[in-house]
């Protein structure tokens, strides 16, 4: 069993938290691989000002969860690290989750030898790997004035792993750490990216570093896919393949002269106003002014049958040994589908795929 694999993906910028749960043989890994996740009795806060309703988080996201039976709790900026402004986000926060007046106290930390030009989300987590202790001290005297019992941090407590980090902090400081969701460049996402990368090394499959940039077919099916990666392209056979590429943001659709599925070849669809839009140029017609509104043109993607195999303009089994998961199907908004969803999705298809193989091999 091979994966090949491009780079990261849309997963890379996860904020932390999950709508719906993932197969559950997909969560037990991800804890393996360091990414426990809890469930959430209570939105999330969000830099943006939000609180977002979701099932499952990072235990450090998992710790922040907003409540008006909370315990007394800190919104603790970063000096240098901009987009987190604690002062304003402990009242939009507090007004999204109903909180009562008090419930939220603003703080601002400044770290030692904090770089002129300040931190980036990548560079203090970083940091923090290495030196949990400059934070969790710089956090212990405001602690002890407060009185609080938990802080909600940035979304930079380590990029590894958060615990370390949040043990650090309740060591010197006294008090539980949380982590607001995350926004790109996503330090969560980054977490997520490597934890997915791990259980997969972890599960024993192979990994391809590289993209597909041809095919070899026979009787409708995919006889092997050619690589190019770090080295000379290299080909690839396979009984059983899944696509799952994503969307626009992790390549697995482009739009250039018109909406095309790079690896495969497939058929691209996109219907709005009940006629099929090829021209990728067509921007009104593609979108709605209205920004809450679907979107049409992200739902382009790769039309399937019932089994999830890619069709043809004429509505016929492209190719017949391929299984189409994730947000490069047609009709699918990434945004919308959720990771647990996506997961789901491709699990799925990756089990037929696995199935039929063995099937195929006997």
């Amino acid at each position: 069993m091979a994966l090949v694999r491009r780079g990261p993906g849309a997963a890379a910028l996860a904020a932390g938290g999950w709508r719906d749960a993932p197969p559950a043989p997909v969560r037990e890994a991800l804890a393996s691989a360091g990414l426990e996740l809890a469930a959430c009795d209570g939105p999330l806060p969000h830099p943006d000002g939000t609180a977002a309703v979701c099932e499952l988080a990072g235990l450090s996201h998992a710790a922040a969860t907003l409540s008006p039976a909370g315990p007394a709790t800190i919104v603790c900026g970063i000096a240098g690290l901009p987009g987190f402004h604690a002062p304003a986000l402990a009242r939009l926060w507090s007004d999204a989750a109903a909180l009562p007046d008090g419930a939220l106290h603003p703080a601002t930390v400044t770290l030692d030898d904090t770089p002129p030009a300040g931190w980036s989300p990548a560079s203090l987590a970083a940091l923090l790997d290495r030196q949990p202790e400059r934070l969790a001290i710089a956090l212990a005297k405001i602690v002890r004035e407060s009185g609080a019992e938990r802080v909600i941090l940035p979304a930079v407590l380590g990029l590894a792993c958060d615990t370390r980090v949040r043990d650090a902090i309740a060591d010197a400081a006294g008090a539980a750490a949380g982590e607001a969701l995350g926004t790109a460049p996503s330090v969560p996402g980054w977490r997520l990216d490597r934890a997915l990368q791990q259980m997969v090394v972890d599960a024993g499959v192979h990994v391809i570093s590289g993209r597909v940039i041809g095919l070899e077919t026979r009787a409708g099916a995919v006889r092997s896919i050619r690589i190019e990666g770090r080295s000379a392209p290299m080909g690839v056979a396979a009984a059983w393949h899944v696509l799952a590429t994503g969307k626009y943001l992790a390549g697995g659709i482009t739009a250039e002269a018109e909406f095309e599925e790079p690896a495969l070849g497939c058929d691209v669809a996109l219907e709005r106003f009940a006629r099929t839009i090829d021209d990728p140029g067509a921007a009104l017609v593609l979108t709605d002014p209205v920004r809450t509104e679907p979107q049409p043109v992200l739902a382009a993607g790769v039309r399937t049958d019932t089994e999830g195999r890619p069709l043809t303009p004429a509505g016929e089994v492209y190719l017949a040994n391929v299984f189409v998961a994730g947000s490069v199907r047609a009709g699918t908004e990434a945004a919308a589908l959720g990771l647990g969803a996506a997961m789901h999705d491709g699990w799925a298809a990756g089990e037929r795929a696995a199935a039929l193989a063995a099937v195929a091999g006997r």
